[in-house]
C-alpha cells in the first residue's frame, strides 16, 4: 500500500514538472517564469529553459555605436559569495565600494557589454559587480591577491537619509559635527558639544597614534536617534537583526554612521560614535578589506584609550567604569571587557592570538564570544602601540600599517614578519606570552583583582 501510494505521488510529479514545461515553452514571456528564476535551486534550469524559447532578439544587419548598458525592466536576480569587489563603474579599476561579507541575492538592473552587472545593493544604492573576475570568489578580509588599497569617504545616499528622516522625531535636524553631516532629533546641548570637540581631535589622533593618514575628506553622515527603537528599525535592513539588541548600540554602513542615545551616558554616546568613525578612518588609511581583529582593535583602541587620553591627559582609561549599587558592583565599557578576559585567562579558556588574527568576520562575530573578541582586539591593539616594553614591536607594528595602506595583505604571516623585522627571532609563542603579561598588570591597575563585579556588557560596538 505504501509503494503505491509513492508510486502515484512519483506519477503527479513528474506529470506537474511536464506541464510546467509545456506551459513554459508556449508562454515563455509570462510573468511567473520571470520570477521562478529567482527561486533558488530550480532558478537556473527555469532560466536556461525560458531562454530556449523566448523570440529570438533581431540580429543588427550593420555596426552601430556602442548603447551602453542595458536596462532590464523586470530585474533578474544573482547570488554572490562572500569577498566580491562591488565598484563605482563597469571597470577593475574603478574604486571599490565594499568587499561583500556574506552570501546574499542582489536585483541586476543593467549590463555592461563587457559582461559587467549593475546591481542594488541592501542600502539602495547601486554598484558594479564583474561575474567573471576570478578574485570575487574569494573571501575577503584581506586575501584577495589584488592590492586593496584605502579609499575614499563616501556620502550617503538620498534615499537612506530619507528613510532616517522619518524615523526621527519631528523629521530630526541637519547640522554639522567637524567634517560629518550631523542628521538627528537630539537637542543642543551638552551631548552633542562633547562629539563635536571629540570629532575635531579624531583625525589628528588617529594619524600620531598608528602612523598612517587618512586619505581625503570625511563626507558621511551621523544620524543620532534619541531613542533606541527608532535606531534599530532604520538599521535592521543592515542584518542587524542577527546581532545582540541588548549589546548593539552602533553601526556603520553605506556612508551613514548611526547610533542612539536612550537612557545611556555621554560618555558611552560618545565612545559608540568615534568607535564607529573609526572604521571610516580604517577605510580612508588601510582600505576597505581588514581582518576583523585589526579593524574592531583600532576602533575600540581609539574610542576608550586613544581619544580619552587626547581630550582629557592623564585621565584613567577605567575611571568612572565601576559602579557601585548598595555594594553591588557593575562593570561596564573597556572595564567590562578587561574583567571578561581576566575571567577567560583563569578558566584557561583565553583564545590565542594566532587564531584571533585568522579569523574572518563571520567567524569573528558570529558566536557568543563575539564581545570577548572586541575586547580583546582592543587590548592587543593598545600593546602594539603603546604597551610593550620593545619599542621594536611598536615600529614593527606601524611599519605593518604602512605597508597595508601600500596594498600588501594584512595577514597573520606579514603581521610575523613585520614584528621580527624589528625584533628578531619573536615567534607567536612570544607574542601570546607578553599579551598575557599585559592583561595581568592591566588587571592589577584597574584594581579588578580586589572587587567582585557582574559585567554589564555595555562594550560592544
Amino acid at each position: 500500500m505504501k509503494r503505491d501510494a509513492v508510486s502515484v505521488l512519483l506519477i503527479l510529479v513528474l506529470l506537474a514538472g511536464f506541464g510546467f514545461v509545456a506551459w513554459l515553452s508556449r508562454e515563455p514571456e509570462a510573468p511567473i517564469f520571470a520570477r521562478a528564476e529567482r527561486w533558488p535551486v530550480v532558478g537556473g534550469a527555469v532560466e536556461r529553459l525560458r531562454r530556449a524559447y523566448l523570440p529570438a532578439a533581431p540580429q543588427p544587419t550593420e555596426l552601430a555605436a556602442d548603447p551602453g548598458p542595458s536596462v532590464l525592466a523586470d530585474p533578474e536576480w544573482i547570488w554572490i559569495g562572500l569577498g566580491a569587489a562591488l565598484r563605482a563603474a563597469p571597470s577593475p579599476d574603478a574604486v571599490l565600494i565594499e568587499l561583500t561579507v556574506r552570501l546574499d541575492s542582489y536585483p541586476v538592473l543593467s549590463r555592461d557589454r563587457g559582461g559587467w552587472l549593475l546591481v542594488r545593493r541592501r542600502d539602495g544604492a547601486t554598484a558594479w559587480f564583474d561575474p567573471g573576475a576570478s578574485r570575487d570568489l574569494t573571501p575577503p578580509l584581506g586575501i584577495d591577491p589584488a592590492p586593496v588599497l584605502p579609499v575614499a569617504a563616501r556620502s550617503a545616499s538620498p534615499e537612506r537619509l530619507a528613510a532616517a528622516r522619518t524615523l526621527l522625531d519631528g523629521g530630526g535636524s541637519t547640522g554639522r559635527l567637524a567634517g560629518y553631516r550631523l542628521l538627528t532629533d537630539v537637542e543642543p546641548g551638552a551631548l552633542l558639544e562633547r562629539c563635536l570637540v571629540a570629532l575635531e581631535r579624531v583625525d589628528a589622533t588617529y594619524r600620531d597614534r598608528y602612523g598612517v593618514t587618512p586619505i581625503g575628506e570625511p563626507a558621511e553622515t551621523v544620524v543620532l536617534f534619541a531613542h533606541q527603537p527608532a535606531y534599530r528599525t532604520f538599521v535592521s535592513p543592515d542584518g542587524l537583526d542577527d546581532l545582540d539588541p541588548a549589546s548593539t548600540v552602533g553601526h556603520t554602513v553605506g556612508g551613514a554612521v548611526a547610533l542612539f542615545v536612550g537612557s545611556r551616558e555621554d560618555w558611552e554616546v560618545v565612545a559608540t560614535l568615534i568607535h564607529e568613525i573609526g572604521h571610516l578612518l580604517n577605510r580612508r588609511a588601510l582600505g576597505p578589506a581588514l581582518p576583523p581583529w585589526l579593524d574592531e582593535g583600532i576602533a575600540e583602541d581609539l574610542a576608550h584609550f586613544a581619544l580619552p587620553s587626547v581630550l582629557v591627559p592623564g585621565v584613567d582609561p577605567y575611571a568612572g567604569l565601576r559602579r557601585d549599587f548598595a555594594g553591588r558592583f557593575e562593570l561596564v565599557g573597556s572595564l567590562a571587557g578587561l574583567s571578561a578576559l581576566r575571567d577567560e585567562r583563569l578558566a584557561g579558556r583565553l583564545e590565542s592570538l594566532e587564531s584571533l588574527a585568522a579569523m574572518d568576520r563571520l567567524e569573528f562575530s558570529g558566536s557568543h564570544r563575539s564581545a570577548l573578541r572586541y575586547a580583546q582586539s582592543g587590548l592587543w591593539v593598545r600593546l602594539l602601540v603603546e604597551g610593550d616594553p620593545s619599542p621594536e614591536i611598536t615600529a614593527g607594528f606601524r611599519n605593518f600599517l604602512r605597508a597595508i595602506a601600500s596594498g600588501s595583505q594584512p595577514t597573520p604571516a606579514a603581521l610575523l614578519e613585520h614584528l621580527g623585522a624589528q625584533d628578531p627571532g619573536i615567534e607567536w609563542q612570544e607574542i601570546e606570552r607578553r599579551f598575557v603579561d599585559y592583561l595581568d598588570a592591566e588587571t592589577m591597575r584597574a584594581g579588578l583583582e580586589a572587587v567582585v563585579a557582574e559585567p554589564s556588557g555595555k562594550s560592544r560596538f
